[in-house]
């Protein structure tokens, strides 16, 4: 059970990385060329830059291979992820529950049988 809960917590907050993620890109595209924008160039570290493109992204798609895409596109693809780790989030917790509910059942019969041993 503890390690489903881990599990989850750790989709979860995937899904709160890629809500953000989302709002990022409205705000890109809200943005105009040439605004100026910190860019994170490190863990917590940022320096001041221009943005020179705010209808376009460069996105990582696996085995250190980026593409070019829309930022509706981009979008596209992140609400697709949010609505799939949002099941497999509702999942983990159904399941979370069906085992608490078995584990409680079993102490109850094992408590039972104790209790009728004792007798």
């Amino acid at each position: 059970i503890n390690k489903i809960q881990q599990q989850s917590a750790m989709v979860n907050q995937q899904i709160a990385e890629l809500a953000v993620l989302s709002s990022t890109l409205d705000d890109l595209s809200k943005s105009k060329p040439n605004s100026p924008s910190y860019s994170q160039i490190g863990s917590g570290v940022f320096v001041l830059s221009e943005i020179k493109e705010t209808k376009k992204v460069l996105v990582n798609v696996g085995a250190d291979v980026a593409v070019v895409k829309t930022v509706e596109e981009t979008k596209l693809s992140i609400e697709k992820q949010l609505s799939e780790m949002r099941e497999i989030s509702s999942k983990m917790s159904e399941d979370v529950e069906k085992l608490m509910v078995h584990h409680q059942s079993l102490q109850f019969e094992l408590q039972k049988m104790i209790a009728e041993n004792k007798e």
